[in-house]
């Protein structure tokens, strides 16, 4: 297939916004956004879990045609990528300006690659995780030490017999 679209789930939102494009312009894909309320072919392959062929895209009732007309999308294949039963994203697959007919083996690889990209998504969305988890308790660890390092110094104060006025003086 020429054109092959990622497409991942903004968790804030639930809507699916445009990420990579194979055989097409990333940048213009950025722009785009699926599962939008007139957008029901995203959302039955989000709600199904399946994927979901339309054989005559700028027709069926589900897509948005306009969006159909501009991008020369005839026949397309959207299938889900999915982590532990939740769909993350969508992987899409047309011919630009061609119609075809999406056999099962077409959809088996397409499964399989979409299942592939939703794991590595999943990983580096975990990675990230882990190096935000990293610089707060790198900054945790910092402030414990300052706070050791005052405790230290008041302690040190208290032990020197200083009185109030010193020790506030110091602080």
């Amino acid at each position: 297939l020429p054109r092959v679209s990622l497409y991942l789930r903004d968790a804030g939102s639930g809507v699916f916004r445009g990420q990579v494009c194979f055989g097409g312009n990333d940048r213009l894909i950025k722009r785009l956004t699926g599962g939008v309320e007139a957008d029901r072919f995203t959302r039955e392959v989000a709600r199904t879990g399946r994927p979901v062929i339309v054989a005559n895209a700028m027709t069926d009732p589900r897509t948005i045609s306009s969006t159909m007309r501009e991008w020369g999308v005839r026949s397309v294949m959207g299938v889900p990528m999915v982590v532990n039963d939740d769909v993350i994203g969508i992987l899409f697959a047309d011919a630009k300006d061609e119609r075809r007919d999406f056999d099962t083996d077409e959809e088996e690889v397409a499964s399989a690659f979409a299942t592939l990209a939703a794991i590595a998504v999943q990983q580096a969305q975990l990675t990230a995780d882990l190096q935000s988890a990293k610089a707060t308790l790198a900054k945790q660890n910092q402030i414990l030490k300052n706070a050791a390092a005052v405790d230290e110094r008041l302690t040190r104060l208290v032990i020197d017999g200083c009185d109030i006025g010193e020790i506030v003086t110091a602080v």
